[in-house]
């Protein structure tokens, strides 16, 4: 598979670490790191960023200092205290209170029945809670949840390819402000630098959906020992 991307030089200290290459490059799914066709001038790879694409909104939520901040007004908004929404309850859930950001739990299952046969009613049913979220100003962002094993980067991928094929169901969605990164990936990381699972299913999010967001829980974060990491990334850190 391949895609076009930015690259930026890997070496530390390189006059060219922020000069941008365009060229395109694939994926080793072995290594889960990216594999590109441009050198650096030191003969390393470059390191691939993926630019979003075909974004429909321009984006209203940023990320500073793993907060949650309004593009507007420059308020942050609290993810210590959310509206939990379990997809299989979602026909019939309730709408949050004043400005709780609701999060939605996903399950993989619920998204893909068996290899790469998704579940349509069950995303057109999330889709209009979603959209009944947008009708009355409010906004959400999904967390995916599995209970299978990871044992391969095939199996990564497809996890990672049953969220954005979620993702593109619920594109037309102005509620949904992002994704959480899986705590699967999350517990597989020992930082989120480009080679990192979380970078990976950014990349491939970011694809479509540009203007998202990530988020990442707090206890995950904890039991992982990732809290240095994390104030070195861009994700935004909840409790559920």
């Amino acid at each position: 598979m391949l895609r076009k991307g930015l690259f930026l030089c890997k070496k530390r200290g390189c006059p060219k670490s922020n000069e941008r290459y365009t060229k395109c490059g694939g994926f080793d799914k072995l290594n889960h790191r990216n594999v590109n066709l441009l050198d650096s001038p030191h003969g390393l790879p470059l390191t691939r960023y993926f630019i979003g694409k075909n974004m429909k909104f321009e984006p209203l939520f940023k990320s500073e200092n793993n907060k949650l901040v309004k593009m507007e007004s420059g308020e942050v908004c609290s993810t210590g205290k959310l509206h939990l929404i379990y997809g299989e309850n979602i026909s019939s859930a309730e709408l949050p209170a004043g400005n709780e950001i609701t999060a939605v739990l996903i399950k993989w299952s619920a998204v893909e029945l068996q290899p790469g046969v998704y579940n349509e009613e069950f995303l057109a049913v999330l889709r209009d809670h979603l959209k009944l979220l947008e009708e009355h100003g409010k906004f959400a962002f999904i967390i995916p949840e599995t209970v299978k094993e990871l044992p391969d980067a095939d199996t990564v991928q497809t996890y990672i390819d049953a969220m954005v094929h979620c993702a593109r169901r619920i594109k037309d969605c102005t509620s949904v402000i992002g994704f959480a990164i899986p705590a699967e990936l999350i517990a597989k990381d020992s930082d989120f630098g480009p080679d990192s699972y979380a970078q990976w299913f950014i990349n491939e999010m970011n694809v479509k959906h540009g203007h998202y967001v990530y988020f990442a829980d707090s206890a995950v974060i904890e039991a992982n020992k990732l809290e240095n990491a994390l104030t070195e990334s861009c994700l935004i850190a909840y409790r559920k």
